[in-house]
């Protein structure tokens, strides 16, 4: 094609045999993963739709129920994305491990907080 690069040897199996097809996006781009997670608040019945369309044989579904925007803003934080980086860089990065290192995270926010004493019947 008019963009080719004859001296460009590196990546070659990564390439796509037609440039001009999207790759697989979403729940088709998982089932090449070795190992995935989605991570979502099942009380958001948008959220949860979603979550079910990620059926591939590697991925792990991870429930925050009533975690609402408290689960991208804790997964933003050092704190958090430090200790899950490292967990799976080491490849011991799995549903238990993620409930753990996120649970500290949640505690602490209080959008979260008051999300779960209103599903409580305690606000």
């Amino acid at each position: 094609g008019a963009h080719n690069a004859p001296f460009e040897t590196r990546f070659k199996p990564d390439r796509r045999a037609d440039p001009d097809m999207p790759p697989p996006l979403g729940p088709e781009a998982l089932h090449a993963a070795s190992q995935s997670f989605i991570l979502f608040d099942p009380t958001n019945p948008t959220e949860a739709a979603q979550a079910a369309l990620f059926r591939a044989p590697e991925t792990s579904r991870v429930a925050f129920p009533h975690a609402g925007p408290a689960l991208d803003r804790v997964l933003a934080r050092p704190e958090t994305l430090v200790p899950l980086t490292r967990a799976l860089a080491r490849g011991t990065l799995d549903a238990q491990t993620i409930r753990t290192i996120l649970r500290t995270g949640m505690r602490r926010d209080p959008g979260y907080l008051a999300r779960l004493a209103a599903a409580r019947g305690t606000a």
